[in-house]
């Protein structure tokens, strides 16, 4: 009894001083938000009180498949001993699932609006993710600045051109999106890093930039992915090199059905 009465002691002192612990640690609290869907959800990283509670029921409840039979099976395979681990890893386990099924951080301001940060487009698409033909140029806001370069006399010229990029394929189907000289479309899986935003596993994070060159009327597009640029013939763009590209490529982004014509 003497044993077994020290045990619940040492339980409850252990306990307590979790929840005292988890108290100094609120940790972070913030929105992530997915492009696609325009879902919104609160999310906090550190010490988590309902895995406290609930367990691995709690990554069941959220959809989060993989967490629960993770979480459950290092529990049982632990006697329970692991679930004091897992009051404070679990929540990050939740936000590095959401960033990988297309959810990004939103900065919030005090009036809980949405706040300024990267440029992002949204487009609103239809059940099988195409949308129907608009000018989209109020989604990304053109740099209003002209660029100077030298002619082949010395001369100087001033650039101020555009290009477009014509979705063609997948989720930015009959969007026309501007591309002023100097400015970069940046694609990519992640809005923190991209300002089009594809949530789609085959795509990196950040994917590939765009680029527009008024001077030489050409379209500079540099990859940083795993799964590749593609030209209309199926040839890869180069990796990590500026790859120059004539008005009416077409590419496709990675191993997906989303492609762009270089207008």
């Amino acid at each position: 009894m003497e044993n077994g009465s020290i045990l619940v002691v040492g339980f409850v002192v252990l306990f307590g001083f979790l929840l005292l612990l988890g108290f100094l640690m609120k940790g972070e609290r913030f929105t992530m938000y997915q492009e696609a869907t325009g879902k919104s959800i609160e999310v906090k990283r550190g010490f988590s009180f309902t895995y406290m509670f609930f367990g691995p029921f709690v990554p069941l409840l959220r959809g989060h498949i993989g967490g629960f039979f993770l979480t459950f099976f290092v529990e049982v395979c632990s006697c329970g001993l692991a679930h004091l681990i897992l009051l404070f890893c679990y929540n990050g386990m939740y936000i590095n699932w959401l960033a990988n099924n297309g959810f990004r951080r939103l900065g919030i301001d005090e009036t809980g609006k949405r706040s300024d940060g990267a440029i992002n487009i949204q487009i609103n698409t239809t059940p099988d993710h195409s949308i129907p033909y608009q000018d989209a140029k109020e989604l990304i806001q053109p740099v209003n600045a002209q660029m100077e370069s030298g002619d082949d006399e010395g001369r100087t010229v001033a650039l101020s051109g555009n290009g477009e990029l014509i979705g063609t394929g997948g989720m930015y189907q009959g969007a026309e999106i501007p591309i002023t000289a100097g400015e970069k479309i940046i694609i990519g899986r992640d809005g923190e890093n991209s300002n089009l935003v594809i949530p789609n596993r085959e795509i990196s994070r950040k994917h590939c930039e765009i680029t527009y060159d008024a001077y030489n009327q050409t379209y500079v597009i540099c990859d940083y992915s795993t799964n590749g640029v593609y030209l209309q013939d199926s040839t890869r763009v180069a990796v990590q090199q500026p790859v120059y590209l004539q008005p009416g490529s077409v590419i496709r982004i990675g191993k997906t059905e989303n492609t762009f014509q270089l207008k």
